[in-house]
């Protein structure tokens, strides 16, 4: 099933955007054995999970964009390391550097795809175009996130490629 639904918002003079969202969810990821109504409680669970994930990737792009630091922190998993750092902890405090030196962001997210996997995971890639006052870039990323005490949090992201 593919559901593509825009999702705009204006921050303070910022455009933030969510659009052409692809939300999919192959039919094979549902047991064969399950009877229709079981089906269905599936498919509404699984729009819901991806409204929630959403919503925390939105929280996790309006923190980064306020500089928010502990918003943004609390979208990640609480052993998530990030790359190149060999501990949570390291890595929380470069983010915490790095947003202590920025002044302005601008960032924009689109062509967003969501996937379910097993394992309570969702994968979202998505294009991302990133500014501040010292770098830009434009890149395709993805972002793993995971239910985790009844949350939906960030454990994994990488760089698919720069645009």
């Amino acid at each position: 099933m593919v559901r593509n639904r825009p999702l705009h918002c204006v921050l303070y003079g910022l455009l933030l955007i969510f659009s052409a969202i692809s939300v999919v969810t192959a039919e094979t990821d549902i047991p064969a054995q399950y009877s229709e109504e079981e089906i269905q409680e599936y498919k509404v669970n699984f729009q819901r999970n991806a409204q929630v994930v959403l919503r925390t990737l939105d929280l996790w792009a309006k923190s980064w964009v306020y500089l928010n630091i502990e918003n943004y922190l609390s979208c990640y998993s609480p052993d998530f390391k990030g790359k190149g750092f060999s501990t949570a902890k390291a890595w929380q405090n470069n983010r915490r550097k790095r947003f202590a030196a920025q002044k302005d962001i601008e960032l924009s997210i689109s062509e967003l795809e969501v996937l379910a996997t097993a394992n309570n995971t969702f994968i979202v890639t998505f294009t991302q175009a990133y500014k501040s006052d010292t770098y830009s870039d434009k890149t395709r990323k993805e972002i793993r996130l995971k239910y985790i005490d009844e949350k939906w949090l960030i454990t994994a992201e990488k760089v698919l490629k720069s645009l």
